[in-house]
């Protein structure tokens, strides 16, 4: 990586949400960073009972609602303070994790300790529709709500898996249908750039044993392909993959 370390001013005074301006801790504290002005704040005007936030290219602010009371989770969207609508969750299920891109968000759907679903709009919060199936087994979710992945493709695409287990990529911007990626090695994490996917094979204990494939891996072309990036001192600078092919 190649850049300059800058000074950030903290701003005491809350900042309207606006196209550029990055989430860059959540759930606690909530903050937003402003590149233009390198200052980092709270967002403005935002639900006191929000327990998540996402913040997409177009400045819009999603946040999930969670009641004391019997109502159903809700998700919010503003842009520069004002409410554009929300949406309930559906019963009986609560929201999860919360991701947004460029009018896409999507919220994972967990029942008791365990994910079941997503709820996911395209069209900048104005219709929503619940994923069940669409060829993610829910039901072999073994980790904890927190664990999950769910991130966005530059191109719309939803990316869902388990941290250390399995993923699976929308078929298309519609994210109705989705399928397994087949990775080269056992990916401790997975986490996307544009339409870059990143996969990094690690140890998982403190004994640092060498893992099967272990470093980085980089895929271009939807997990298709993989190119390993390799640790420093092994020479070649990298190679490329097939899972298939290794």
């Amino acid at each position: 990586m190649h850049g300059k370390r800058r000074e950030v001013v903290k701003s005491r005074t809350s900042l309207r949400a606006r196209p550029g301006d990055l989430l860059v801790a959540e759930p606690e504290p909530n903050l937003i960073y402003r590149p233009a002005t390198r200052t980092v704040a709270t967002p403005a005007g935002v639900p006191d009972d929000a327990i998540h936030f996402a913040v997409d290219e177009r400045g819009t602010v999603w946040s999930l609602v969670q009641h004391l009371s019997d109502d159903p989770d809700r998700v919010v969207r503003q842009r520069d303070g004002r409410t554009l609508g929300s949406e309930a969750v559906p019963k009986p299920y609560a929201g999860g994790v919360l991701t947004a891109r460029d009018g896409v968000a999507a919220l994972s759907l967990t029942r008791g300790e365990a994910v079941r679903g997503v709820m996911v709009t395209t069209d900048g919060g104005s219709h929503w529709r619940t994923v069940l199936g669409g060829g993610i087994p829910w039901r072999d979710f073994r980790r904890s709500p927190e664990s999950l992945v769910l991130e966005l493709l530059a191109d719309g695409r939803l990316l869902v898996g388990e941290e250390g287990g399995r993923y699976w990529l929308a078929d298309d911007p519609t994210d109705r249908t989705f399928h397994e990626l087949d990775t080269p090695a056992r990916f401790t994490s997975l986490t996307v750039d544009g339409t870059t996917l990143y996969g990094v094979a690690d140890a998982t204990t403190a004994t640092y044993d060498l893992v099967k494939g272990e470093g980085l891996w980089i895929s271009r072309d939807g997990g298709h392909e993989w190119r390993h990036v390799m640790a420093a001192g092994e020479g070649g600078g990298g190679r490329t993959a097939s899972p298939d092919r290794p």
